[in-house]
């Protein structure tokens, strides 16, 4: 099996269409991408201040990027030619580097959309920098991992994602699928006394 990659799945009820379904997903995953899902800030005393792991797009796809210190923040900006923002003293702590947060995304960025995603994930991985796609759903499909594990449900024709987690003893039963988006509103409305 390979190895545990980073894997954003957006997940939601079925739209009863493949097609729907993977558009939907996929401008979900792309909206939440451009407004900065990934990126993990914490107020002091938390253990998260300093941390930060963000969505990059790059040619072919986005990428998660989590730069946890100061060396891997100076690897990544090695890899991305940015050697000298390394050693910047801007940014020389993962405080400082949160703090000026805009400044450092825009040289960051520059860099990160001229490489292919899985160029940079390669020499990312390489530099020893944590980072891993974000997948579409057709990508998450076609994932041989994924597909390994047989997660990929069809309840009735209506895609979907089983739980990685797979108990012995009490194995996952599909009696039905999900429902479709209002398809029992009405039966709910009326128990609430609104319809």
């Amino acid at each position: 099996m390979s190895a545990i990659r980073n894997v954003c799945v957006y997940c939601g009820s079925s739209a009863g269409n493949d097609a729907r379904f993977g558009e939907a997903a996929e401008a979900l995953g792309r909206a939440l991408a451009a407004e900065g899902v990934g990126l993990v800030y914490g107020g002091a005393g938390d253990g998260l201040m300093g941390r930060l792991a963000r969505s990059t797009l790059a040619a072919g796809g986005y990428v998660i990027v989590a730069v946890g210190n100061d060396a891997q923040f100076q690897r990544l900006c090695a890899t991305l030619g940015l050697e000298a923002l390394g050693q910047d003293e801007r940014f020389a702590t993962n405080a400082a580097r949160v703090a000026k947060r805009a400044e450092l995304e825009r040289w960051l960025s520059e860099k990160t959309r001229h490489w292919r995603r899985d160029d940079l994930i390669a020499a990312l991985k390489t530099a020893v920098v944590p980072a891993g796609p974000i997948n579409t759903i057709a990508d998450l499909f076609a994932d041989p991992q994924f597909r390994a594990r047989g997660m990929r449900i069809d309840v009735e024709g209506a895609p979907g994602v089983k739980s990685p987690i797979v108990m012995s003893a009490s194995p996952l039963t599909l009696e039905r699928r999900s429902p479709r988006l209002g398809e029992h509103q009405a039966e709910i409305l009326r128990e609430l006394g609104l319809g």
